[in-house]
C-alpha cells in the first residue's frame, strides 16, 4: 500500500474544534476584560471607546499588511509567467497525477475528462484519477456511459467515514492509487477547464524556480471564474475577486515569504511533499488551506503561476454566502488547529511569518465579524447624527478610522479596478464601485460560518455543495 505517513505532526486535525487551553483563554480574556473595567470603574461609554480605539488600530495594521503584500504583487516577476514557446520546449517530463474528486456532479462529467484529455502533456507521463462516492448513482452512471482513455481510471470510495473532497483524495494515497513513480499531483475540480499548455508551463516554472529555491514543493496556477464571469452580478465579483486575490495578494504573499494559501485546484504539489506532511485533513472544509500552512511550518514554499484554470462561479447571493460560508469556516478550523501550540508555530514559522499567519488567516475572520457593526454605526450616525456616536470617536481616534474607511475601502476597489486591466478584463472594471455590497455578503458569509463552527462538531465539519452545470448552462 501506498499510505501517507504522518512523519510530520502537526497535533490534532478539524476533528477538534478548539482544545481546552484555546477555551481556558478566550474565557479568561472575557473575565479579564470585565475584572479590569470594574478595578477601573470604567463606564459603558469608556468600554465602548475602547472597543472602538482597539478596532481602528486593528484597521489601520491591516490596510498598512494588505498595503505592503499589494505592493509586492504587482511588482514585476511576482506573478511567474512561461512563454507558451518555452512550454512547448519541455523536454524533461515528471510524471503526474491528477485527482477529480466528484460528487453529485453528473452534468461535468464529460467536461473534466476532455479537458483534462487535452491537456498538453505526455499521456505515458500523467495517471487520472477521478474518485467518485458510493451511492453516487447518477455520478457513477454518467462516467459509466464515457470512453475513457487508458490513463484514466474512476474509483469508487465505499462508504464509511467522511464523505469530504479531502477524504476521498487521502483515500486514492491509502489505497496505493497514486502511482509509485508519481512525482507531482495536481487536482482539479469537476468543472475545471485549465490551460491545455498548464502541466508543461507548471513544470518549467518549477525547473527554472527549485535552482535558486529548494524549498519549493508547490507551482499553484491561477483560478477564475471565467465560464460564467458575465452571468449575473454575483459572478462578476465573484471573478473580480479571484483576479486579484490570485494576480495580486497571493504572489505578493509568496514574493514576502508569507503563508499563502493554496486554491483548491491545479496545485502542482510534490507527491513526497503531501506523503509528509500526511496528505490532507479529511475534516478540514477548507483543506488546501491547512495544507498551505503545514507545508509553510516545515520552511516549505509554493509560486503562482500565470496559467489560468477556468471555474464556475455560484451566480446568486444565496449561493455565494452558502459556499463561502465553508471557506471562512474552514479558515477558522485551520486557525484554531495551528494556534493549538504558538510558541511551537512560531518558532516554525518564525516572527515573520508567525505575524503573517495571524493577518492572513486569522485577521480576516475578525474583519468579516467587526466590519457590519461599523458600517451600522456610520449608517446610523449618517441618518441621526448621534451624539452618544461621536462621544465614542475622540479626535485622534476619529481622524484615524476615517483614513482607515476611506482608504482601506479605496485601496480594495483599486486592487479589483487593477486586477481586472492587468489581465485584460476591461468589461468587469466598473464592478469594483460595488465592493462594498460584496464585502457585506461576505460578513454575512462569516456570521454563519462562526455560528456552525460553534454549533456542533457535525456542523463545523458539514460541507455545503453546492453544484455545476458546465457546458449544459442555459442562456
Amino acid at each position: 500500500m501506498d499510505q501517507l505517513n504522518s512523519g510530520a505532526v502537526f497535533g490534532p486535525g478539524a476533528e477538534v474544534r478548539m482544545s481546552k487551553s484555546q477555551l481556558g483563554f478566550i474565557v479568561a480574556l472575557g473575565i479579564g476584560s470585565v475584572m479590569l473595567g470594574l478595578v477601573l470603574q470604567l463606564t459603558l461609554l469608556q468600554y465602548l471607546q475602547g472597543f472602538v480605539a482597539l478596532s481602528t488600530l486593528f484597521f489601520a495594521s491591516m490596510f498598512v499588511f494588505s498595503s505592503i503584500v499589494a505592493v509586492s504583487g504587482m511588482k514585476e516577476g511576482s506573478l511567474v509567467a512561461v512563454d507558451d514557446s518555452e512550454a512547448l520546449a519541455l523536454n524533461e517530463f515528471p510524471y503526474i497525477t491528477v485527482i477529480v474528486p466528484s460528487y453529485v456532479e453528473p452534468a461535468v462529467a464529460r467536461q473534466i475528462v476532455k479537458s483534462i484529455w487535452e491537456l498538453n502533456y505526455p499521456k505515458n507521463r500523467m495517471q487520472v484519477l477521478i474518485v467518485l462516492e458510493e451511492g453516487d448513482f447518477a455520478t457513477i452512471e454518467a462516467y459509466t456511459q464515457l470512453a475513457l482513455p487508458k490513463h484514466f481510471k474512476v474509483i469508487v470510495r465505499p462508504k464509511g467515514g467522511a464523505k469530504t473532497k479531502p477524504a476521498a483524495m487521502n483515500y486514492l494515497f491509502d489505497q496505493g492509487y497514486v502511482h509509485w513513480r508519481s512525482d507531482f499531483t495536481v487536482v482539479f475540480d469537476s468543472e475545471d477547464k485549465p490551460d491545455k499548455l498548464q502541466p508543461r508551463k507548471a513544470m518549467v516554472s518549477y525547473f527554472r524556480e527549485v535552482v535558486n529555491n529548494p524549498h519549493l514543493v508547490c507551482v499553484q496556477a491561477r483560478l477564475a471564474f471565467s465560464q460564467n464571469a458575465n452571468r449575473s452580478w454575483v459572478t462578476r465579483m465573484l471573478n473580480l475577486d479571484y483576479l486579484q486575490h490570485f494576480s495580486i495578494m497571493l504572489p505578493g504573499l509568496t514574493r514576502l515569504g508569507l503563508v499563502s494559501p493554496l486554491g483548491g485546484t491545479s496545485n502542482y504539489i510534490l507527491t513526497s511533499a503531501i506523503r509528509e506532511v500526511g496528505g490532507w485533513d479529511s475534516l478540514n472544509v477548507t483543506e488546501d488551506m491547512d495544507l498551505a500552512v503545514k507545508f509553510a511550518r516545515l520552511g516549505y514554499s509554493t509560486l503562482v503561476l500565470d496559467s489560468i484554470t477556468s471555474e464556475e462561479a455560484v451566480e446568486n447571493a444565496f449561493d455565494m454566502v452558502k459556499q463561502r460560508s465553508r471557506w471562512i469556516k474552514g479558515a477558522i478550523q485551520t486557525y484554531f488547529r495551528h494556534m493549538r501550540n504558538p510558541i511551537r508555530l512560531q518558532q516554525e514559522l518564525g516572527w515573520k511569518g508567525f505575524v503573517g499567519f495571524q493577518y492572513v488567516i486569522g485577521a480576516p475572520l475578525v474583519l468579516y465579524l467587526v466590519n457590519p457593526v461599523f458600517w451600522g454605526m456610520t449608517a446610523i450616525y449618517a441618518v441621526t447624527h448621534s451624539e452618544f456616536i461621536q462621544q465614542l470617536y475622540p479626535p485622534l481616534i476619529f481622524y484615524v478610522a476615517m483614513f482607515c474607511f476611506s482608504a482601506g475601502n479605496y485601496m480594495y476597489v483599486y486592487m479589483l479596478k487593477t486586477a481586472a486591466f492587468r489581465t485584460k478584463n476591461y468589461s468587469n472594471v466598473i464592478m469594483g464601485l460595488f465592493a462594498p455590497l460584496y464585502w457585506l455578503l461576505i460578513s454575512i458569509a462569516g456570521y454563519v460560518a462562526v455560528y456552525q463552527f460553534l454549533k456542533s462538531n457535525k456542523a463545523a465539519q458539514g460541507w455545503s455543495k453546492t453544484h455545476h452545470k458546465g457546458d449544459n448552462m442555459e442562456g
